[in-house]
């Protein structure tokens, strides 16, 4: 919900912190890549950097 668009994630100041630095971990990624590595292991493992 974080990657798609703010309507989608209930604004919650609990989280707020939490959801800055997951965004702000995804603009760090090469955009041409960022998918796939977002998505790497989907449902089987959980990578290192999760």
């Amino acid at each position: 919900m974080c990657e798609w668009d703010d309507n989608l994630l209930a604004s919650d100041a609990s989280i707020a912190d939490l959801v800055g630095r997951y965004r702000a971990y995804v603009d760090g990624m090469p955009r041409a890549r960022r998918h796939l590595t977002l998505h790497e292991g989907h449902l089987v493992y959980t990578r290192e950097d999760e």
